[in-house]
């Protein structure tokens, strides 16, 4: 095995430094270019996956077509715009095995256009199906934006492949919400939801149905009060962390498992159907602003960003926190949640003028 290859290898921490001269797996020659001490990571591609680092320079005719998430292809506008950027493109992805590009076709054809015949890859070791969830997430971090309709298939793409991972794991190797991801879930068809566990994105694996699970750890407490922790946990297979909750909710008296909320009932609109969760709306906009170049390259636009992720993470976890809100700071919290909400309000309020101002003018012009 060449030198690159083995300091890409899984469960390799070799660092290679400075640049040499090898053969890649299928005999084409490459020059591995240093980047600093450029080293290679496992092939891992579960939640907290990583991307290897060794670049090295191939024939662009030996690599072949990618598997990828674009549902329409390369788009032949963004290749133009990159050939014509005239500065050096970044490292293309390729997987060692198949030599098939995993992240970076339209920087090939760029290359391709610009007359040269190598480019600089990074490889990557690991099954295709394991490429293929690299590349959504390579697509999703940079470059021409996946549209919706690429992302909601690459996740249907990933539940068949690994319907053990949460739907917080997969959303964030689609790029959708992870609600979405548990409604594409409810519909796959067969066995896929049927697993009991998951795994999250931190790699631990958890239950499904975690109120039986409590429920089962609330009795344990119940007929052994002074159990600790550990042996809490131990017994019923809950997490340390729920088994401190329950043990903290029982010892106040409360139920091991947090009542429902109660259902808001939902006026429909003039067309006879009800809006979409407010919370998975507001994440698929947050996703399409942290997009747009005229908010992200802006200052008065990055604090604008910053103030709709605080809202929108304050909506995922505002139960918990007003479960553990202390009696005593009550007063001061629901001042301040008004004067938050005013504010938001008067927020809305011009922003709605200016937009109907907008739009009358656009309108009178044409």
């Amino acid at each position: 095995m060449d030198r690159v290859a083995s300091a890409c290898r899984p469960a390799t921490s070799s660092v290679i430094k400075g640049a040499r001269q090898v053969s890649s797996p299928q005999g084409h020659r490459h020059v591995a270019t240093p980047t600093g001490d450029a080293s290679c990571t496992s092939s891992k591609t579960g939640p907290g996956a990583n991307v290897p680092e060794l670049v090295a320079r191939v024939a662009v005719n030996a690599m072949h077509t990618s598997d990828s998430p674009r549902l329409s292809g390369v788009n032949d506008a963004h290749v133009l715009t990159l050939a014509g950027a005239g500065t050096d493109l970044p490292p293309i992805l390729v997987h060692r095995a198949t030599m098939r590009v995993i992240d970076g076709m339209h920087r090939i054809r760029a290359a391709q256009l610009r007359g040269e015949d190598t480019v600089e890859v990074r490889y990557f070791d690991g099954s295709e199906d394991e490429a293929f969830v690299l590349g959504v997430r390579q697509n999703i971090a940079h470059g021409l934006p996946l549209t919706l309709a690429d992302r909601r298939a690459a996740a249907g793409r990933i539940l068949l492949l690994h319907p053990h991972w949460s739907d917080r794991a997969i959303a964030a190797a689609a790029g959708l919400s992870p609600k979405t991801v548990g409604a594409l879930r409810r519909r796959c068809s067969g066995d896929h939801g049927a697993t009991q566990t998951r795994t999250g994105r931190d790699g631990r694996v958890r239950p499904v149905n975690s109120t039986e699970l409590r429920k089962l750890a609330g009795r344990y407490l119940a007929e052994h009060p002074g159990s600790p922790p550990t042996e809490v946990a131990q017994s019923t297979g809950v997490s340390l962390r729920t088994a401190r909750d329950l043990q903290s909710r029982m010892r106040r008296g409360r139920e091991p498992v947090r009542a429902a909320p109660p259902t808001l009932t939902i006026e429909e609109n003039s067309a006879g159907t009800a809006p979409r969760d407010s919370l998975i709306c507001a994440a698929d906009v947050l996703r399409v602003l942290r997009g747009d170049p005229s908010l992200r390259f802006t200052e008065d636009g990055r604090a604008l960003i910053r103030a709709f992720e605080a809202q929108v993470t304050l909506a995922s976890t505002a139960e918990r926190l007003m479960d553990n809100l202390p009696s005593h700071c009550m007063s001061m919290v629901l001042d301040m949640a008004k004067a938050c909400a005013d504010t938001w309000r008067v927020f809305a309020e011009v922003i709605e003028t200016r937009e109907r101002r907008t739009r009358s003018a656009a309108d009178e012009s044409a």
